[in-house]
């Protein structure tokens, strides 16, 4: 049976599904334990969240028994959905898409126009999500520090490097529209709106930082702090002089003694590059899925309006 969850789940959920089941999806909040560590029961966590309409969660469980539970989320605006844990203890393979069907209809109904999820490249949660709809638009490599990144590549700031100011927002999305393929465009929101909508978080706010030359922006850092390490996400263009220099001089700002992550889409090798030559070595892939709510217009037309 499936159903959304209720607040008496708490306390029986604490007993029947102590220590077990397993989480497949995988978003910037989760990637900060590392891809190898375990994830705490999703029940406990979705109770430490609001309650409102930017959260959906739906339960499957058999004579009373929790199985599996899939938690939707919106990112920064109500138009970008994702999959915040999909959590199972034995269900069956059905019980997978009925819940990522119900999370996106919940989405849907929130004003959602996408939903996304991400999964280990070898989860075999994949061809369930692409049952329920979800299309695979791009991989993605995790990042970690070494204990000792590159002294060269830390000690100099390339020009141009400064902190994010508020009015950056227009310059930021002519950089996505201009580092980013066509199928990435198209699936995080061909407008300034939905690409904002569709930007990721790990509910803190990051240091931020971009690569300006000549009055046009070619990188973005985001890096955020955790007790556990740092996590940086960042985008540029194909061919940026002083990359490497500028991801050193963000890491300034972290703890020494911590690891860094770093998430690298495929379609960004010289991300790759630069934090290689920065210290950095991959650890693990991951796969991002995309389910389409609503059809974009192919061209401007006349539409009757409703009555």
């Amino acid at each position: 049976m499936i159903r959304t969850l209720k607040a008496a789940d708490l306390a029986r959920w604490a007993l029947v599904g102590r220590g077990k089941g397993t989480e497949g999806a995988v978003t910037l909040r989760t990637l900060r334990r590392g891809p190898t560590a375990s994830s705490p029961r999703p029940v406990l966590s979705v109770f430490g969240w609001p309650w409102s309409q930017r959260l959906c969660t739906w339960v499957w469980e058999e004579q009373g028994r929790p199985l599996a539970l899939a938690v939707g989320r919106a990112r920064e605006g109500q138009c970008a959905w994702e999959v915040a844990h999909l959590w199972t203890c034995g269900a069956p393979s059905s019980a997978l898409v009925e819940l990522l069907e119900r999370v996106s209809a919940s989405a849907g109904h929130a004003g959602g126009r996408r939903v996304f999820l991400r999964l280990r490249d070898t989860s075999p949660i994949i061809e369930k999500a692409r049952q329920a709809g979800f299309q695979l638009v791009a991989q993605e490599t995790l990042y970690r520090s070494s204990s000792q990144l590159v002294a060269p590549a830390c000690g100099t700031s390339p020009p141009g490097l400064r902190p994010r100011h508020p009015g950056d927002g227009p310059a930021l999305f002519r950089l996505y529209l201009a580092s980013a393929p066509r199928r990435v465009v198209c699936a995080y929101g061909l407008t300034f709106e939905e690409w904002r909508h569709a930007l990721e978080n790990t509910g803190e706010r990051p240091h931020e930082w971009v690569l300006e030359t000549a009055g046009v922006l070619q990188v973005w850092l985001r890096l955020w702090h955790h007790p556990t390490g740092s996590l940086l996400c960042a985008l540029a263009l194909p061919t940026v002089p002083g990359l490497a220099q500028g991801i050193g001089m963000a890491l300034q700002t972290r703890s020494r003694d911590r690891p860094v992550l770093a998430l690298v889409p495929d379609y960004q090798p010289q991300l790759g590059a630069a934090l290689e030559e920065t210290g950095f070595s991959a650890e693990a892939t991951y796969s991002t899925l995309v389910k389409p709510l609503a059809v974009s217009a192919r061209e401007v037309a006349f539409a009757p309006a409703a009555t």
